[in-house]
């Protein structure tokens, strides 16, 4: 990604984080705490593909604080993942269900399904 001319522009940023921990949590000494490597209030959006469905729901408000202090006054998260009701929530398996719109992937991955009601009180908070 780095090589790219694309990325060069100065205008992007790339790093390994595990974005549910924070400085001095990482899990390499290559990972960055999102809050050593962006000002705060310095981004005008952050996008989350497919991310949080993969992240435990217990953690899922930190997370969401840690993207807002990087946000201008006025940015915007831009958030595509599993929808409740989604095709591929419907397709689990019995036994793979843990409670609510959380499951549990054969190869053991996490897979969180989210209202767009939820997530905008869980994200403004």
């Amino acid at each position: 990604l780095k090589q790219k001319e694309e990325f060069r522009c100065g205008r992007c940023l790339a790093f390994p984080s595990d974005i549910t921990k924070g400085d001095g949590e990482q899990p390499t000494p290559e990972h960055a705490a999102i809050e050593t490597q962006v000002p705060k209030e310095s981004v005008d959006f952050v996008t989350l593909l497919f991310v949080m469905s993969a992240i435990d729901p217990a953690v899922h408000r930190n997370v969401y604080a840690r993207l807002r202090s990087c946000l201008k006054p006025g940015g915007v998260a831009l958030f595509r993942d599993y929808g409740r009701g989604d095709l591929a929530q419907l397709r689990f398996a019995p036994g793979h269900w843990l409670g609510g719109d959380l499951y549990v992937r054969g190869d053991g991955t996490l897979a969180a399904f989210f209202t767009v009601e939820q997530l905008r009180n869980d994200f403004q908070k």
